[in-house]
């Protein structure tokens, strides 16, 4: 029986991976965020975040990032646009 179950399995990925729709070769990237190494020492511990300049409102790399982060998610949802219904029958 778990030799079956194994089988099942397998025809399950198998079938599922190749209904899924492969991503056309021009689709949106998302951005990548740049790593910075960063760290802050609190009670004595040392806390690592690569990505603690995201909190620079005076560092211009942070607005540029964010637009990409927002144009990369308008080029995503865009397909969608034709399906969703205007927010007051969303709550129907």
């Amino acid at each position: 029986m778990p030799r079956l179950r194994v089988s099942a399995l397998g025809l399950t990925a198998v079938v599922l991976a190749h209904a899924m729709p492969a991503q056309p070769p021009n689709a949106a990237q998302p951005p990548v965020a740049e790593r910075r190494p960063h760290q802050t020492i609190v009670h004595g511990d040392t806390l690592h975040d690569d990505y603690f300049w995201l909190r620079g409102k005076t560092d211009p790399a942070v607005p540029q990032y964010l637009e990409a982060e927002n144009a990369y998610t308008a080029a995503v949802m865009k397909p969608a646009e034709a399906t969703s219904s205007s927010p007051s029958t969303a709550t129907r």
